[in-house]
């Protein structure tokens, strides 16, 4: 619908021409009717209309004083005359101030129509080919945005050769004349977790990373401080370049920071900066790339929002020994130690940090902890299979965090689940000292020298309060557990390697032969030699029949 104002200072030809016109039909709305010049002006200044149609003697302004005023305000506008002067002088005028059309009064409302009916085909030609003028420009400006940013990709990732760095740089009229550069590359925090992305947000993604490329142009435009360039994964990469590196440092530390301030502040956006160390040619900028992209990936350890390797050494104290490590924790959820079981997590939590290993090493850490305290629960509590099975979730969602602290609260939250469930599973009073009783015998039944004694001196304890503990919560003597563990481990050894007899019972913790032999029929029914040929032939069996 195209907007029109009607103005003439008879009441009566208002109130003819807006009756009887099908406004609605010819593809226009009346905006308004104006008794003069004067009030029209004032009108489109505040209401911008399409098309004018109005009389030339009004009092106070004229209709050409107007059309004058229109032509320098509003090139664009659609102007129409309706006169009862048929006088050269008027319509001279009225072309020099670019008016559409001079129709002479009296005219009907059919007349009117047939004209208006044409002025909108006229316009409509008019805006859709400016439309596609439009479409035209913005798409080539977009397209050479597009090249040239590709162009700086290219460069700072080391995506093509020198000579052929050169030769596009210079085609683009971009010169690298200073002394020092290095690369910052600018990461949305909410697309690091990727699986966390709802539908809309993953549609909006473009945009997102349109946004935070603008400002982060914007503000380092302001600072004649480099280039700025779309990288992979909806990054953000910044060209720093300068002839003075030291005094520089503090200048990049401002512009990051303002960046930082200003995504947050318009965008409402969390983002990281990591900052790659200077290099000197031109040829090298993909190495403090390289250098940047490095610590992207210690980001998930040190959850900085802001990372510049010119000013951290990213060296191992230490190296993160996983079994050793994180053994005292399996023994808190087995125990249900929950002030020490939080004590622990800091320390593992911190020795992660100080060993600073890569995101992916850091990651396994955590999800070996999650699938032992898995198999603790699965051990224990053998009708808890969901819990058990969420075990995989939790690893999922221990690569996707964000960082370390988010990573340890995830492995937590999981510990106390297990450590409840196994709280409502066992029996009150003695479980805790039946549980440490039964993870001794599972990692010290190959020692003949382990007894009631000893296993009473690790538990700090009375023999008598412990065998009727464990004897009421196991429903067996602590002995009875720990022969069928041996013959359970011995059973193992004899389905699974070629080991003598002698060999096997050292393994489990008999220091006779001859005695394991004895125990293992009394056990299992039959002696170990014939044992191991009754399982080989059971699999020469099983070989036959897949066959």
């Amino acid at each position: 619908m195209y907007q029109i104002l009607l103005v003439d200072d008879e009441a009566l030809v208002r109130e003819a021409i807006s009756e009887k016109m099908q406004w609605a039909d010819l593809g226009y709305e009346l905006a308004g009717c104006c008794e003069d010049g004067k009030e029209a002006l004032e009108f489109v200044r505040k209401h911008p209309v399409d098309l004018v149609l109005t009389d030339i003697c009004m009092p106070y302004m004229d209709g050409l004083d107007l059309c004058e005023c229109l032509m320098n305000e509003f090139p664009r506008m659609e102007i129409i005359i309706l006169s009862g002067y048929d006088e050269f002088e008027y319509a001279k005028r009225a072309l020099q101030y670019h008016v559409t059309e001079y129709i002479l009064k009296p005219v009907t409302s059919l007349e009117l129509s047939d004209f208006l009916i044409r002025l909108k085909e006229t316009m409509d030609k008019q805006r859709e080919q400016e439309k596609k003028t439009s479409e035209i420009t913005a798409a080539y400006h977009k397209n050479r945005l597009l090249i040239r940013s590709n162009t700086l990709r290219n460069l700072v990732e080391g995506n093509r050769s020198q000579k052929e760095n050169e030769e596009e740089l210079r085609a683009w009229g971009i010169e690298l004349t200073k002394e020092s550069f290095r690369v910052a590359i600018v990461s949305i925090n909410l697309f690091e977790a990727s699986s966390a992305l709802d539908e809309k947000t993953k549609q909006e993604s473009g945009l997102i990373s349109f946004i935070v490329y603008n400002i982060t142009n914007e503000i380092v435009a302001k600072y004649q401080a480099g280039e700025v360039c779309q990288g992979e994964g909806l990054k953000t990469l910044i060209l720093f370049t300068t002839n003075k590196p030291h005094e520089f440092m503090g200048t990049v530390a401002e512009i990051a920071e303002e960046i930082l301030a200003q995504v947050k502040r318009l965008a409402g956006l969390e983002i990281t900066i990591v900052i790659g160390k200077y290099v000197t040619l031109p040829g090298d900028i993909y190495k403090s790339y390289e250098d940047a992209k490095q610590a992207a990936d210690y980001r998930y350890i040190i959850e900085s929002p802001l990372i510049d390797m010119e000013q951290r050494e990213m060296t191992t104290s230490k190296r993160f020994h996983k079994e050793e490590e994180m053994e005292p924790l399996f023994l808190l959820v087995k125990t249900g130690e929950r002030e020490q079981l939080k004590e622990q997590l800091e320390i593992i939590k911190q020795n992660i940090r100080k060993a600073v290993p890569e995101k992916s090493k850091a990651v396994f850490y955590l999800q070996y902890a999650v699938n032992q305290i898995g198999e603790i629960l699965n051990t224990a509590d053998r009708e808890c299979h969901e819990l058990y099975l969420e075990k995989e979730q939790v690893s999922a969602r221990l690569a996707s965090a964000f960082g370390l602290e988010e990573a340890v609260a995830l492995l937590a939250d999981y510990c106390l689940r297990v450590m409840n469930q196994l709280e409502v599973s066992k029996n009150q009073g003695g479980k805790k000292y039946a549980v440490l009783a039964l993870d001794y015998i599972e990692k010290n039944y190959s020692d003949p020298e382990i007894n009631l004694n000893s296993i009473c001196a690790y538990l700090n304890m009375s023999t008598s309060r412990f065998s009727c503990i464990f004897k009421t919560i196991t429903g067996e003597t602590f002995m009875e557990v720990l022969i069928r563990t041996r013959m359970e481990k011995a059973k193992e050894l004899l389905e699974h390697t070629d080991l003598k007899n002698y060999e096997i019972a050292e393994r489990v913790g008999f220091g006779d032969p001859h005695y394991f032999s004895v125990s293992f029929k009394k056990r299992i029914g039959m002696t170990p030699k014939k044992y191991a040929k009754m399982w080989e032939r059971k699999e020469k069996k099983q070989q036959i029949e897949r066959i």
